[in-house]
C-alpha cells in the first residue's frame, strides 16, 4: 500500500503542506481544484472544438459545390460568348458583303445615269435640230403653198370672177328677143354636128324657160357668187352649160381662160393635198419621237426608283454598321468585365487553397498534441476511478489526491481558439 493511501489518525489532522510540483512521480492538486469541473471543460472544449471542426468541414463543402457552380457558369458564359462572337463575325461579314455589293450597284447605276444623261442630251440636241428643220421646212412649205394659192387664186379667181360679171352683165343687157334669135342661129348653125341630139335637148330646154325665170336665176347667180373656195362649185355648172353651147371666139377664149384658170386651182389642190400627205407624215414622225421620248422616260424613271431603292440600302447598310459597332462595344465591355471576374475567381481560388492549407495544418499540428493530451488525462481519470472502485466499500479516513496542476481554460482563450481555426 502506498504511502498516500494510510490513514490517518486524529492527530493527524493538521492541514498538510503543499507538495512542491516539480518533484518528479508526485502529482499537486490545490486544495480549491474541482475535477469535475475540469472535465465538463474538457468536454466542452473538445464539443467545441468538434463543432468547428464540423462547421469548418461543412463551409469547405459549400465553398468547393460554389466553386464548382462559378465553374460552370464561367463555362456557359464562355460558350455563350464564343458562339456571340462567332454570330457577330458572321454577320459582319455579310453586312461587309452586302456593302460592297451595294457600293459596286451605286457605281454601276451611276455610270448608267450619266451614259444616259450624255444619250438624253444627244437625243435632246437630234429632237431639236429635226425639229427646227422640220418646222423651217414646214414653214417654208406652208409659205410656198399660201403664196401660190394666194397667187393664183388672187389673180386667177379674180379674174375669173370679173370675168362672170361681165358675163353677167352682158346677159343681162341683151334683151330676150336677141337671146331668142342667137340661140335659133346657133340651132341653124350646129345643125351639121354629130351631137345634134343634145344640142336640140338644151336648146329646147333654154326655149321652154320663161323670161322671169331667167332674170331671177341670173341676179340669184349675182347675188350669191361665192368667194375664192366655192368658185368651183358654181363654175362648174355654168362651163358646162357654156360647153353644151356653141359659141363665138370671144366666147371660147373667155371659157379657154376659165378652164385653164380651172387646171391651175386642181393643181393647187393637188399640191395642198400633196402637203396634208407631207404634213400627215411629218406628225406620225413627231408622234414616233414622242413615243420614244416616253419610253426613255419611263427607263429614266425605273433607273432613279432602282437609285432611291440603293440609297435606301445603303442607309440600312450605315445602321447596320452602327449596330455592329454598338456591339462590338458591348462585347468589349463583357469581356472586360469577364477578365475581371475571372480574376477575382482566381483570387479566391488562392483564398480557398490557402485556407485549406491552414486548416489541414492546424489539424495535423495542435489537433494532435491537443488530442495526446486529452487522451493522457482519460487515462488518468480511469486509472483513479478504478482505484476508487476497488476502495469504495470501506469508509476510511479522507486521503490527500496528488495530481498535476491543470490549466484552467478561460473564455480568452476559447475565442482565440475558434480565430485559429
Amino acid at each position: 500500500m502506498d504511502k498516500e493511501n494510510i490513514p490517518t489518525s486524529p492527530t493527524r489532522d493538521q492541514p498538510l503542506k503543499p507538495i512542491s510540483p516539480n518533484k518528479p512521480g508526485r502529482l499537486n492538486f490545490l486544495q480549491n481544484d474541482n475535477i469535475d469541473e475540469h472535465f465538463s471543460q474538457l468536454h466542452n472544449a473538445q464539443h467545441l472544438i468538434q463543432q468547428q471542426l464540423y462547421n469548418l468541414e461543412v463551409q469547405t463543402k459549400q465553398t468547393s459545390l460554389d466553386v464548382g457552380q462559378i465553374s460552370d457558369r464561367l463555362k456557359n458564359n464562355n460558350q455563350h460568348l464564343n458562339k456571340l462572337l462567332q454570330n457577330i463575325a458572321n454577320y459582319s461579314e455579310e453586312v461587309i458583303t452586302e456593302g460592297n455589293a451595294t457600293k459596286q450597284d451605286i457605281t454601276n447605276i451611276l455610270e448608267k445615269l450619266a451614259e444616259f444623261s450624255d444619250e438624253l442630251k444627244k437625243c435632246s440636241r437630234l429632237l431639236d435640230n429635226v425639229s427646227r428643220e422640220s418646222s423651217e421646212s414646214v414653214k417654208q412649205s406652208l409659205q410656198e403653198v399660201l403664196q401660190g394659192v394666194k397667187s393664183s387664186n388672187n389673180n386667177e379667181v379674180s379674174q375669173q370672177v370679173q370675168q362672170l360679171h361681165s358675163m353677167v352683165s352682158e346677159l343681162k343687157s341683151k334683151e330676150l328677143v336677141q337671146v331668142s334669135d342667137e340661140i335659133n342661129q346657133i340651132k341653124k348653125s350646129v345643125t351639121s354636128n354629130e351631137d345634134i341630139t343634145d344640142i336640140k335637148k338644151v336648146l329646147t330646154r333654154v326655149l321652154q324657160k320663161d323670161e322671169s325665170l331667167v332674170l331671177a336665176k341670173l341676179n340669184e347667180i349675182e347675188q350669191h357668187l361665192p368667194e375664192r373656195d366655192l368658185v368651183r362649185q358654181i363654175v362648174d355648172p355654168v362651163i358646162a352649160e357654156l360647153k353644151a353651147v356653141s359659141l363665138d371666139s370671144k366666147s371660147l377664149r373667155l371659157l379657154e381662160d376659165i378652164l385653164s384658170i380651172l387646171s391651175n386651182t386642181r393643181k393647187s389642190d393637188q399640191d395642198s393635198k400633196q402637203f396634208q400627205t407631207d404634213s400627215s407624215e411629218l406628225l406620225a414622225l413627231i408622234k414616233q419621237s414622242n413615243a420614244e421620248l416616253a419610253t426613255k422616260l419611263a427607263e429614266q424613271t425605273s433607273l432613279i426608283e432602282q437609285l432611291t431603292a440603293n440609297i435606301k440600302l445603303q442607309q440600312s447598310t450605315a445602321e447596320l454598321q452602327s449596330k455592329y459597332d454598338a456591339l462590338q462595344g458591348k462585347y468589349e465591355e463583357m469581356t472586360r468585365a469577364y477578365t475581371s471576374r475571372f480574376s477575382e475567381f482566381k483570387i479566391l481560388q488562392e483564398h480557398f487553397k490557402e485556407l485549406a492549407s491552414n486548416t489541414n495544418r492546424i489539424s495535423v499540428t495542435d489537433g494532435g498534441a491537443k488530442v495526446g493530451r486529452l487522451n493522457k488525462v482519460r487515462q488518468l481519470h480511469a486509472s483513479k476511478m478504478e482505484e476508487i472502485g476497488r476502495t469504495g466499500g470501506w469508509r476510511g479516513e479522507d486521503k490527500r489526491i496528488v495530481s498535476t496542476p491543470v490549466h484552467r481554460v478561460n473564455e480568452d482563450e476559447m475565442n482565440n481558439s475558434d480565430e485559429e481555426y
